[in-house]
């Protein structure tokens, strides 16, 4: 026989946390539920369990937590922007904390934030639709996880053309713009010009 079964917000209410930290603990496999049609129910012996499992000495846990990130290093999946990698090497330098970067792209850096492959994600990622940056993605996918937003570095996008500007480049918009060849490094920082050329309707080869 199933004993009284709790919502996540009622459990929520019980621990004094938020609706979306009680998600993250059965995500991770912390407090165990089960579903009665789409809804989440934990039983009250489940309850009892997690409360258990926490008690241990504040002491004991906080000499395990420094232990632990003395020892692994810091993972960061991203675009690949020099002032992140002066970041990386500094924080190695001077906070003796390594960082293990790998440099994939925005995107994906992002997608392996959300699979748990890293700890932190370095993008610039702009929304077409409301030409905002980073948010409407992590909004999208990080749903019920507690996602901490640093702006880290803002930067002026342009062109680096040729000594004393021969074309007269100003814009995107300038008329001999239709006559040159562009070329983009990678898919993360394609991404702006890719979204010009399709408002300009120009044609694009891989």
């Amino acid at each position: 026989m199933i004993g009284k079964a709790y919502t996540p917000d009622e459990v929520a209410q019980l621990f004094q946390i938020s609706k979306h930290t009680v998600y993250e603990l059965i995500k991770r496999g912390e407090l165990q539920a089960f579903k009665v049609g789409n809804k989440m129910r934990i039983e009250h012996s489940e309850i009892e369990r997690y409360k258990e499992s926490t008690k241990a000495p504040a002491k004991k846990i906080q000499v395990e937590e420094m232990d632990t990130h003395a020892s692994s290093p810091i993972r960061l999946s991203g675009s690949h922007d020099f002032l992140v990698e002066h970041f990386v090497k500094q924080t190695s330098k001077d906070l003796q904390q390594q960082i293990q970067p790998t440099y994939i792209g925005s995107l994906e850096g992002l997608m392996m934030l959300y699979r748990g492959q890293s700890d932190i994600a370095a993008i610039h990622l702009l929304d077409p639709a409301s030409q905002e940056y980073n948010l409407p993605f992590i909004h999208q996918l990080f749903v019920h996880e507690s996602i901490s937003v640093v702006k880290f570095v803002s930067r002026e996008q342009g062109f680096i053309v040729a000594k004393g500007n021969p074309k007269g480049i100003s814009d995107f918009w300038f008329k001999k713009m239709f006559s040159l060849l562009i070329v983009k490094k990678g898919l993360g920082q394609g991404f702006f010009l890719t979204q010009c050329f399709q408002r300009m309707a120009l044609p694009q080869q891989k």
